[in-house]
C-alpha cells in the first residue's frame, strides 16, 4: 500500500511538471514565449520600469470634470 501511495504521488509530481513552464523571467518581469509568440509579462512593475512607453503602462489619466471655484461658496 505504502508502494502504490508513493508511486501515484511521484507521478502526480512528474506529470504537473510537464506543463509548467520554468517561470525564469528576465529583468524586466517576463520571457519570450516559444510557443505562442511574442512577448510573456508576469511582473507589470517590473516590465513598465523597463517600458514606461508600453500601451500596457499607460495609465489612462482623465482630466477633472469640477470647475475650480472664483473663491466664492453660495
Amino acid at each position: 500500500m505504502k508502494r502504490l501511495f508513493f508511486f501515484v504521488v511521484i507521478s502526480l509530481f512528474m506529470a504537473s511538471s510537464i506543463w509548467a513552464h520554468g517561470g525564469r523571467t528576465d529583468s524586466c518581469g517576463g520571457h519570450n514565449d516559444r510557443k505562442r509568440g511574442g512577448y510573456h509579462i508576469h511582473n507589470y512593475s517590473k516590465y513598465c520600469a523597463c517600458n514606461p512607453d508600453a500601451p500596457e503602462c499607460k495609465k489612462d489619466v482623465k482630466p477633472s470634470t469640477k470647475k475650480k471655484s472664483a473663491g466664492k461658496e453660495k
